[in-house]
């Protein structure tokens, strides 16, 4: 990361929010924007991951791979495991849709609902992983 790189964790929640409710506008528009809907649903769910490992005293890395950012959060707080499979199926939506590829699956809206109900989750108070625990500021 940069010297530039916020190290508050409040302000990587306000980033986080600001996309994951530009990824929820997209996703309630047109089809033909479901890939960049969620491309922003991995962006809102990294900075939520970062901005949590950051109030825990993690220092920031560079990296979009959610797996890799909940394998560090599983040393702080293993309940976060529960959410393994949704953050490795978000990343790769993230990677397979990023760049233009010669081959890739279909985007289906269902799909990308569904990823958005699992991100929606990691910050639910109705789970272990509550909306508290992810906004707390360091």
């Amino acid at each position: 990361m940069t010297d530039k790189d916020s190290l508050v964790p409040a302000e990587w929640y306000e980033v986080a929010a600001r996309d994951f409710g530009a990824a929820e506008a997209l996703l309630k528009d047109r089809d033909e924007f479901l890939a960049v809907s969620g491309m922003l649903l991995q962006q809102a769910v990294e900075k939520y991951l970062k901005g949590y490992l950051l109030s825990k005293g993690w220092k920031l890395v560079r990296t979009h791979d959610l797996g890799e950012l909940l394998k560090a959060l599983i040393g702080y707080e293993e309940d976060f495991s529960d959410f393994e499979d949704a953050c490795l199926r978000i990343t790769d939506f993230y990677f397979e849709n990023r760049y233009p590829l010669r081959v890739t699956a279909p985007i289906i809206r269902a799909d990308i609902e569904k990823l958005f109900v699992e991100a929606e989750s990691m910050k639910s108070p109705k789970l272990p992983v509550s909306r508290a625990r992810f906004c707390e500021t360091a």
